[in-house]
């Protein structure tokens, strides 16, 4: 039972059933848990990598226990075995060094087989640090090595062939024995360290080196208490001068134990070799093992006064001199060998003849004088390792002496004998009471104010804790307050939308207001409050309300208004282009041909063509933003089925509308396709002197360029995506009808060639739109600004011939082409196959590739521009032609 409730306070199953708690806390609990408007235990995924985390963090700490247990253990043996000082060379050693050195040779010894796995494991995985320690003291041949030997402890050190450890009681110990059991260490001191009557000095040294190495090491609690072994033969048998020589010999170890160690500890005396009374051995001769390891003695309780212990051992004696009696009539109705009888009569007078010594013993080395306090003496004891030497007859001897008659000798034992109440002494009382001895009273001082420390820490936590919660619930409270308001102020802006005003601006207020409810600014990322994150946040529960309500709002007021604009451009005479992408967009709606991007790009080109004007800016990318927060899950259940008839007449305006103009607008009016290039700006290129040289048609200059889609970059990119939208939008039979394009696919290498010509077209119209409006600034009668401006144009750094510069790499689209030359073969084999398909799909006489093996470029852009762009080309051997032209100006400004 005792291993069994052992086992369950250890720290293991405390430990686990702990995880236990905690995995069942995160996996019940977790989902409530919300962190800066966060929830981040809601998915069971999160859930069960928090526990495994927990899980971790545990075994991790163990294993820092383990490696820390092993390495203080370590450094304690090390640090005892580095102790030693050794001689220098050709210096003899000093008598204490050796002392310390053969304690260094049996610790050795004994963590040698240890390293080496031959002892047993450590209970609970405890190493010798954390185990109590016990320290034996006596006068020499007292019994305390056989005491041990014969206690039946397990033991784990064996001696190097693995056999048990060999009894050395009978030949005394030398220095120090170091005993390590799954219980306590037992240091076993060698009994010249109490007398220190041969060598004062040696004895001396090693032992105050014994308890200074004792107290480096073992700061908090050196030793946890102090067995006095003393043999109950010698106490007897001494002259009252021997006894007390010996009793303040062990007097003053004891007192040096107090004053080295600093610190309390309980005291057990043994009386040992109870064998020699005679008698004894036939008496107890009928216990059996178990009976034999039974406790013979008295423990004093806890709070018993010791001032007078010599007395109170004496009333306790009694009592153990009353069981013997009680014990007596049953020993001898058992015995029938006459002279065996004999002496187990006469063994109650033997024991109690030992009274008066043992009284003056205790009297002499325990009891407190005026100038100290007493010794905390816990019991005594009285046992039996093994029986050797000649029984000791008192009452013989008594009789003999006062009769004149001759002694009869006893006979003497073999020493192979049985151990009498040592087991259950050491293991039922010493090692239970290892909690007895007191701290270190400055390293308990020192953790007291490092628990202080925690403890503080952990109140001022507590309470910065409870003030957040506290601070966090009036914040959650106005928090509810004004999202009550905000709500009850969305519902009566909904309230006042109109059910004529079908635009989707007049909706922009109510989903403004209630999108900010949600949490979210108008691009949809999540607003972060930095007061409420305790743990207690009402935010997610208030913004997850408000979400489910603002998407209620965006399908309610929203989604009609889109389908009716939607339909608006399908019944007016927009041109087809307008019409394909409404198409298009409309039966998107219906879900099987949703594409959340092409509906918000649709939207955005739509309010730019028509609502310019009509609607800020900032509104257009609000109601944007809400198109796209509309569509972000997929498609969204409509109120109303898709008018069949507005779907007919407008695949009735498409008759008309080639694949061509289609794949076109497609391409053209696809924003998110053109969000990668820039616009070509005049300015940006020629710098803020643009402004200041040349105008436009409207008067200024500032705004002066040509769309992204209209620049070399977009000539990349739209040329790129011709043949992959051809093949979507012939496919694309959904939008048009099944009639209609049912043969696109037979002729698309005429439908990309149509597109590309078309986009030529386009792109030289827009270019010479642009040069046509730019013009020199006006300069009317101010001789000054237009000499100026002339030396500017004319200067080195002229911005009219950067702005030729510029528009020449734009209008230059065989550049496209030319740049294969700098690829690998493979890749100028891909671009001339591309080439001569595009030359193709123009129609011109030499194929676009041209450029590639040298020659005139052919392109339409390029021939279109040639004239303008010759101008900044450097003919063979010369200068560009506009290098002669400011070379004109320079002469007449000069």
């Amino acid at each position: 039972m005792r291993a069994i409730a052992r086992f369950l306070r250890s720290g293991w199953v405390i430990g686990l059933l702990g995880l236990c708690l905690i995995a069942l806390l995160i996996w019940n609990a977790g989902p409530l848990f919300a962190f800066a408007g966060k929830q981040p235990l809601a998915s069971e995924d999160s859930r069960f990598i928090a526990i495994i985390l927990v899980v971790a963090l545990w075994v991790a700490y163990r294993v820092f226990l383990y490696v820390r247990a092993k390495a203080v253990s370590a450094r304690v043996v090390d640090a005892i075995l580095g102790r030693v000082e050794r001689p220098t060379a050709g210096e003899a050693p000093q008598p204490a060094a050796q002392e310390v050195a053969a304690l260094e040779h049996n610790l050795q010894r004994a963590v040698d087989v240890l390293k080496r796995g031959k002892g047993s494991r450590l209970p609970g995985r405890q190493y010798i640090y954390q185990l109590p320690w016990y320290v034996l003291i006596g006068p020499p041949g007292s019994g305390k090595t056989t005491a041990l030997t014969s206690s039946q402890l397990r033991f784990l050190v064996t001696n190097e062939n693995g056999q048990g450890r060999e009894l050395r009681g009978v030949h005394g110990t030398r220095d120090c024995d170091w005993f390590f059991t799954d219980e306590a260490v037992m240091l076993d001191t060698a009994g010249r360290y109490v007398t220190q009557d041969s060598r004062e000095d040696v004895d001396r040294g090693a032992w105050l080196g014994f308890l200074k190495l004792l107290k480096t090491y073992r700061k908090r609690r050196p030793i946890n208490g102090v067995l006095v072994c003393v043999s109950l033969p010698d106490i007897v048998t001494q002259s009252e001068a021997q006894s007390q020589r010996e009793s303040q010999a062990i007097r003053l170890r004891i007192r040096e134990l107090h004053e080295q160690l600093g610190i309390h500890f309980p005291i057990y005396l043994l009386f040992t070799k109870c064998d020699l009374l005679a008698g004894f051995t036939e008496f107890f001769d009928d216990l059996g093992n178990d009976e034999r390891q039974q406790v013979w003695g008295t423990t004093f309780a806890t709070n018993a006064d010791l001032s007078d212990v010599s007395g109170l051992f004496g009333r306790e004696f009694k009592l153990l001199e009353q069981r013997i009696n009680e014990r007596l009539v049953t020993r001898l109705d058992r015995e029938r060998d006459p002279r065996r009888r004999a002496l187990i009569y006469g063994f109650p007078q033997q024991f109690a003849s030992v009274q008066l010594a043992a009284e003056r013993f205790i009297r002499d080395t325990f009891e407190a004088t005026r100038y100290e306090l007493p010794a905390a003496l816990r019991g005594v004891y009285f046992t039996s390792g093994t029986q050797t030497g000649t029984p000791l007859d008192r009452l013989t001897a008594a009789l003999s002496s006062s009769f004149g008659l001759g002694r009869q000798q006893l006979a003497s034992f073999s020493g192979h004998g049985k151990s009498y109440f040592v087991s259950r002494l050491l293991s039922d009382v010493v090692f239970r009471e290892a909690g007895l001895a007191n701290s270190d009273p400055n390293e308990e001082k020192r953790r007291r104010w490092m628990h202080r420390g925690v403890l503080a820490a952990a109140v001022l936590v507590t309470a910065l804790v409870a003030l957040a919660w506290v601070n966090s619930y009036f914040k959650n409270r106005k928090l509810i307050d004004q999202f009550t308001e905000r709500a009850a102020a969305v519902a009566g802006q909904v309230e006042q939308v109109g059910v004529a005003d079908t635009g989707m601006a007049a909706a922009l207020p109510a989903l403004d207001s209630a999108l900010q409810l949600t949490g979210r600014d108008a691009a949809g990322d999540s607003v972060v409050s930095a007061v409420l994150q305790v743990g207690l946040d009402q935010r997610p529960g208030l913004e997850s309300e408000a979400t489910a309500r603002y998407r209620a709002l965006l399908r309610d007021l929203l989604l009609p208004r889109l389908v009716l604009r939607l339909e608006e451009r399908l019944r007016s005479d927009a041109s087809v282009d307008e019409v394909y992408a409404a198409l298009r967009t409309y039966l998107m709606l219906r879900g099987d041909h949703f594409d959340a991007p092409a509906i918000v790009d649709w939207v955005q080109n739509d309010f730019v063509a028509h609502d310019l004007d009509v609607v800020s800016k900032a509104d257009r990318e609000k109601l944007v933003a809400h198109v796209t927060n509309l569509f972000e899950r997929g498609p969204v259940r409509l109120p109303l089925d898709l008018d069949a008839n507005v779907v007919q007449q407008a695949r009735g305006k498409l008759l008309g509308m080639s694949l061509a103009d289609r794949v076109y607008s497609q391409i053209i009016d696809n924003g998110a396709l053109w969000r990668d290039v820039a616009d070509f700006r005049a300015s940006d290129k020629v710098g803020n002197v643009f402004n200041y040289v040349f105008a436009t048609e409207q008067g200024g200059a500032a705004g002066a360029g040509v769309d992204r889609r209209f620049t070399f970059n977009g000539y990349m990119k739209f040329r790129k995506h011709i043949a992959d939208t051809s093949e979507q939008l012939a496919g694309e039979t959904w939008v048009v009808g099944e009639g209609f394009g049912a043969t696109a696919g037979d002729r698309l290498d005429e439908v990309r060639g149509a597109v590309l010509r078309r986009y030529l077209e386009e792109y030289k119209s827009r270019w010479d739109g642009f040069l046509m409006a730019l013009t020199i600034v006006p300069m009317g009668d101010d001789l000054n600004k237009a000499i100026d401006v002339l030396q500017i144009l004319a200067s080195d750094d002229s911005p009219l011939k950067k702005l030729l510069i510029a528009v020449e790499r734009e209008t230059t689209l065989s550049r496209a082409d030319d740049l294969v030359d700098k690829g690998s073969d493979a890749a100028v084999g891909a671009l001339k196959k591309l080439g001569d398909t595009v030359g193709s799909l123009l129609q011109t006489p030499a194929p676009v590739t041209q450029g590639l093996g040298g020659g005139a470029s052919r392109h339409p852009v390029d021939e279109h521009f040639v004239r303008l762009n010759n101008l900044v080309r450097a003919a063979e051997g010369g200068s560009p032609g506009i290098d002669g032209s400011l070379a004109l100006l320079t002469e007449l400004t000069g």
